[in-house]
């Protein structure tokens, strides 16, 4: 079992039998360590969706985002998640952008601040994503849903049921059914 850095001997100790103390910095310490054994350089993302406004737990991811980003000088990424548009707040990108800058969680690329693997709106990316599924399909990774529900994606020749039928069909909603 993990023991940690946080945890004195009395502490885990006390631990039922079975128990694995997991915390934030048991996990995430490995991959600094093997980030600068690499060189590599650190790329955290945060994506809120404006399908409402900003609220304490998306300040929250995006200040871990932050932290961890910045921990070895890295990169902190802005992309806003915008793909439910039928539910998308009016006002609620702007708000993002005004949270972000008011609470000093300044990106280092984002929407408005191109870092050069854009775009950094997720609506934006659907031709990229459109040829990365087809490469799937073409290698016999994913093939298509001949389903007949309603349809529910922007791809409707890739994504026909959106998870309305009982088969486990094509790769996007299989992983619902289970």
């Amino acid at each position: 079992w993990i023991r940690t850095k946080e945890m004195s001997d009395s502490e885990s100790d006390a631990l039922p039998l079975g128990y694995t103390p997991i915390t934030t910095y048991s996990i995430i310490e490995p991959f600094f360590k093997v980030v600068k054994e690499k060189n590599m350089k650190m790329r955290t993302r945060f994506a809120p969706s404006p399908t409402g406004y900003m609220h304490i737990g998306n300040l929250r991811t995006a200040l871990y985002c932050y932290l961890i980003a910045k921990h070895d000088h890295g990169d902190f990424i802005l992309r806003i998640e915008d793909t439910d548009q039928q539910r998308e707040v009016e006002g609620a990108i702007d708000l993002i952008y005004q949270v972000m800058e008011e609470t000093g969680l300044h990106y280092d690329e984002g929407p408005d601040i191109d870092g050069g693997v854009g775009p950094y709106i997720q609506s934006q990316r659907l031709d990229i994503y459109h040829e990365y599924a087809q490469k799937l399909i073409d290698l016999g990774g994913a093939h298509y849903c001949f389903c007949e529900g309603e349809l529910q994606w922007p791809w409707p020749d890739l994504w026909r049921c959106g998870g309305a039928c009982e088969r486990q069909v094509c790769a996007g909603h299989a992983y619902r059914h289970r």
